[in-house]
């Protein structure tokens, strides 16, 4: 508030996650690259970083719930359960990454309404 020097009531607060997906299950070729990548950098840390971020980041829209309820907020960070839909860190396909930012984009007019009325 002092950096800007607004006003606590003009604060508003517009969260952007990436979504939520269910984890990759297939063997595929880009799967057994991505399987040997993981090897590499070991399974459980980059489990433990995806676990890392998704908890910071649930754990963030928390307190910002409970500490700032009563500034206006939009979060957007929908979940997208289809087993197509499964996808990690190191996603590499190139038609699901399209299909990922095509649900971005959906994600984005489902929520319109409330971000226009959080930005007005």
């Amino acid at each position: 508030m002092k950096a800007y020097k607004k006003e606590y009531a003009d604060l508003r607060v517009l969260s952007v996650g990436v979504g939520i997906y269910p984890e990759p299950k297939r063997w595929t070729p880009t799967n057994v690259f991505m399987w040997a990548v993981k090897a590499c950098l070991g399974f459980t840390a980059l489990q433990l970083l995806q676990k890392t971020l998704s908890v910071n980041t649930t754990s963030m829209e928390q307190l910002r719930s409970v500490l700032f309820n009563d500034i206006q907020a939009v979060r957007i960070n929908d979940t997208f359960d289809q087993p197509e839909m499964a996808t990690d860190l190191l996603e590499a396909n190139l038609t699901k990454l399209n299909m990922l930012y095509q649900r971005g984009w959906e994600s984005f007019a489902a929520h319109e309404k409330a971000l226009r009325q959080l930005l007005l």
